[in-house]
């Protein structure tokens, strides 16, 4: 079949490329570049292997129920003091 393609500069370059590496014509660059481009966009794309994350037991909470603030009980907090172990402490 013969057929008249209008080919961007970008691909054109890459076919060029190609041809001078392999010493194969232009017709038959082209031919196996649009054999192999249509047998990957035919071809069904496999799915990948669900993602699964470990779940890790963490303890009882020591505060009760953490998401529940509707009662504005917020006394039980009070007693309770962290400290973030990446901030440097006040020696002086």
């Amino acid at each position: 079949m013969r057929t008249t393609l209008t080919i961007d500069d970008d691909v054109a370059a890459l076919l060029e490329r190609v041809r001078k590496r392999r010493k194969l014509s232009q017709k038959a660059v082209i031919n196996e570049a649009l054999r192999s481009g249509l047998k990957v966009i035919i071809t069904p794309a496999r799915l990948a292997k669900p993602y699964k994350t470990r779940t890790v037991s963490l303890g009882c909470c020591f505060v009760g129920e953490l998401d529940d603030i509707s009662d504005g009980d917020f006394e039980r907090f009070s007693g309770l003091h962290w400290e973030n172990p990446l901030h440097e402490r006040d020696t002086s």
